[in-house]
């Protein structure tokens, strides 16, 4: 029932004041941790968008999630710019 929920929450609509710092977490979706050499690469496509779409203030790359701080530039789609997924 849980899963219902969370679900469900994620189709809510996201309210993001101008010029506010967020805060993004996001996970690969298997337990087992990513090799170093696949953590430079997220790091790098989280980095591709700085200064275009976003001001990337701190981002944290772990071996099984990743950490952002970020302001979006105006009218920017920030994580299809991160990896091109959303």
């Amino acid at each position: 029932m849980l899963a219902n929920k969370y679900e469900y929450r994620r189709r809510l609509p996201h309210f993001q004041k101008a010029d506010r710092a967020i805060f993004v977490s996001f996970r690969k979706g298997v337990s087992t941790p990513l090799p170093e050499h696949c953590r430079t690469a997220v790091l790098d496509c989280c980095l591709y968008g700085n200064g275009i779409r976003f001001h990337l203030h701190a981002a944290v790359v772990m071996p099984e999630h990743v950490h952002l701080l970020m302001t979006p530039l105006r009218d920017a789609r920030v994580m299809h710019s991160v990896c091109g997924t959303y």
